[in-house]
């Protein structure tokens, strides 16, 4: 699994994903839901070429505007033709599987 963690991780930091580039994240399980967030809006943003999908939750965001934000990133992934769950709970709630 740590090689394609390492494919992964060296695959984003490669396309910009911006927390990466100084962060020393080696690993999936090292990623918190902000990194998530980040990686899922950046590569929606490339694969889409829109510059207004969000790539980050500001702080003072209330828990509804954070589950709408990222009800609507789980939307586009699955619009890509993502089949596995993908809702705002695996992006707010990210667990390693």
């Amino acid at each position: 699994m740590e090689s394609v963690d390492e494919i992964l991780m060296h695959s984003l930091r490669v396309v910009g994903v911006p927390f990466l580039q100084n962060d020393k994240a080696v690993s999936v399980k090292d990623l918190q839901a902000r990194d998530v967030i980040s990686c899922v809006g950046h590569c929606l943003r490339i694969i889409l070429q829109d510059d207004s999908i969000p790539c980050h939750l500001p702080d003072d965001l209330g828990i509804i505007s954070r589950h709408r934000i990222c009800s609507q990133l789980a939307q586009r992934v699955k619009k890509l033709g993502f089949t596995r769950e993908c809702g705002y709970n695996q992006l707010l709630y990210p667990v390693e599987k």
